[in-house]
C-alpha cells in the first residue's frame, strides 16, 4: 500500500509571520510516481467561492519508490488564519503524488498569536 507522511519539527502547528517551518516528508509507493509536490498554501472555506493561494512549492521529479527528505518553508507576512462569520482562512502544507493523487496534509495556524484572529480585533 502506498503512503506519504509529513512531520513537522517539534510538532509545532502555530507559526508567526517570517518564521521558518521545518519538517520532513517520507514516502513509500507500490509503483514509481512521476513526481511528488510539497506545497505551503492558504485557502478559504465558507460562503461564496473558495479561494486558494499556493505560496511556495517544491517538486521532486521521479522521487523513487521509497525515500524521505527535509523540508523548509518561510512563513509569509500574511494573511493571518482567521474564522469569521462568513468565511474561514486556513493554512496548510501538503504532499501530493502524481499520478496516484495521494495527499497528506497538515493544517497550520499563522498569525501573531497561537489562536485564530477574530476579524473584529482590528487585524
Amino acid at each position: 500500500m502506498s503512503w506519504v507522511k509529513l512531520n513537522l519539527v517539534e510538532d509545532k502547528m502555530w507559526f508567526e509571520p517570517g518564521a521558518s517551518l521545518q519538517g520532513q516528508v517520507a514516502w513509500s509507493f507500490d509503483s514509481e510516481p512521476d513526481r511528488l509536490e510539497l506545497r505551503l498554501f492558504w485557502y478559504t472555506e465558507g460562503r461564496g467561492t473558495q479561494d486558494i493561494s499556493i505560496i511556495d512549492s517544491k517538486v521532486l521529479e521521479e522521487p523513487g519508490l521509497n525515500g524521505s527528505m527535509e523540508l523548509t518553508f518561510r512563513i509569509p507576512e500574511g494573511p493571518y488564519s482567521f474564522s469569521g462569520k462568513l468565511i474561514t482562512l486556513k493554512w496548510a502544507i501538503e504532499a501530493i503524488s502524481e499520478p496516484e493523487n495521494l495527499v497528506e496534509r497538515i493544517e497550520l495556524l499563522i498569525g501573531p498569536r497561537p489562536v485564530e484572529i477574530n476579524p473584529g480585533d482590528g487585524f
